[in-house]
């Protein structure tokens, strides 16, 4: 098994490159991972949101524990950048103090993505929201491979510009 992840060379002898090192994550246990890397984050988090609600009333929430992580990771002094596709979501969290723009009426902005300090990306199909986190089937990558934050890191990049633009 240990040699599959290393390479696996095909019936022409060609081999496909290394697993990059990732990390499945299915269903609740998103946010048991993800909440204490928002903890320690020591310079930046960057977040691409299709859906993010905040639960005030519902401290208990595992994703109002994240927002609240990720609202206190700002206050130390953490660069938290978001781009939504929900102008209302991008509004409420500028009023909160968050970095936030909204990509745009003309497209829609799908991905839901969270990097932080560009060296762990998660990137997959969990929204920040008490359905996704606690009811839905769910699937997201934990990453830790430097070219493939750079990549991403790039990406958003873009389309930080492209919503600054708009």
């Amino acid at each position: 098994m240990s040699k599959m992840l290393q390479g696996y060379a095909g019936r022409d002898g060609e081999t496909c490159p290394p697993v990059r090192p990732t990390r499945l994550v299915l269903d609740r246990s998103f946010l048991d991972l993800l909440t204490p890397a928002v903890k320690n984050a020591r310079s930046s988090i960057t977040i691409c949101a299709y859906a993010w609600r905040w639960y005030g009333f519902e401290p208990e929430l595992a994703v109002q524990r994240f927002n609240n992580a990720v609202f206190q990771a700002m206050r130390r002094g953490v660069s938290v950048r978001v781009i939504t596709d929900n102008l209302t979501t991008s509004e409420q969290l500028a009023a909160l103090g968050f970095d936030s723009v909204h990509i745009g009426f003309k497209v829609v902005l799908h991905t839901k993505s969270i990097q932080i300090d560009e060296n762990l990306l998660m990137i997959g199909s969990h929204n920040l929201t008490k359905s996704a986190t606690s009811d839905n089937y769910e699937a997201s990558i934990f990453t830790s491979d430097t070219e493939t934050n750079r990549q991403f890191a790039e990406y958003f990049n873009k389309l930080w510009n492209v919503a600054h633009a708009s």
